[in-house]
């Protein structure tokens, strides 16, 4: 099978381009999930997303997407300045309004350099696996 076909617009469509093209309608959907009023919400979706790789959201849920937005940013406002936030726990759509199937580990922080490292290496030290980082 080609790795591209024609779209009858003289067009390739590869299949990454197909992924990130998946990616975006599904962010679109997520984001039309936003009250209209929300722009900052509306908006933090999409750069919430921006570097996660395309095949780390397709075929998730566009309420999971923006629920672990919300989730995020609701810790973070709530985050008085110079402390840290720290939330380990397992999302369902019946307690949280989204769901994973993996733990979720949300921290809000000022910058610390080399924090997604240490805390990457303790959790391999502890033999806990990532299933992905956004940060």
């Amino acid at each position: 099978m080609p790795d591209s076909v024609d779209s009858g617009r003289g067009e390739p469509f590869t299949a990454a381009y197909r992924l990130d093209q998946a990616k975006d309608d599904l962010i679109a959907r997520a984001i039309d999930l936003v009250p209209a009023e929300d722009a900052q919400g509306r908006a933090l979706v999409r750069r919430y997303y921006r570097h996660v790789a395309a095949e780390d959201l397709v075929g998730r849920a566009p309420v999971d997407l923006l629920g672990a937005v919300m989730s995020h940013r609701e810790a973070a406002l709530r985050r008085p300045q110079g402390t840290a936030v720290v939330r380990a726990f397992t999302p369902t759509r019946a307690s949280h309004g989204w769901a994973s199937d993996h733990t979720v580990l949300e921290i809000i922080t000022d910058d610390m350099p080399f924090l997604v490292d240490s805390v990457s290496a303790s959790l391999g030290q502890q033999g806990r696996g990532l299933h992905l980082v956004i940060h």
